[in-house]
């Protein structure tokens, strides 16, 4: 069976750009260009894995991560968003997310 995995960006080119180079798994890809619209997703589709744009138009993503830890039914969705995520950046200017552990584990990027 494949993973639902549901792509939002803004920009078409990064969502195809995903979907290329995703394309050798086991996927069913949804789509969303905005974080209104991936909410809409959540609520009536699977999805097993959510790639989403955290600098996107309101809402972006950050209030996306917000609405669904407050939502009933996608604060229960399968999630690797820690409870308390600490942003830092790489040595190359990328963002990226960690539990606040002693192992300081990466969740995203």
């Amino acid at each position: 069976m494949p993973f639902h995995l549901l792509v939002v960006d803004d920009e078409a080119h990064s969502r195809k750009l995903l979907r290329m180079v995703l394309r050798q798994g086991d996927y069913n890809f949804l789509e969303a260009e905005s974080g209104e619209q991936a909410l809409q997703i959540m609520e009536t589709q699977r999805v097993d894995l959510l790639l989403l744009d955290l600098m996107m138009p309101h809402p972006n993503g950050f209030d996306v991560i917000l609405t669904m830890r407050k939502s009933e039914t996608l604060a229960r969705s399968p999630s690797s968003w820690p409870a308390r995520p600490r942003r830092r950046t790489t040595s190359s200017g990328v963002w990226s997310w960690e539990r606040s552990t002693t192992s300081r584990s990466p969740v995203g990027v």
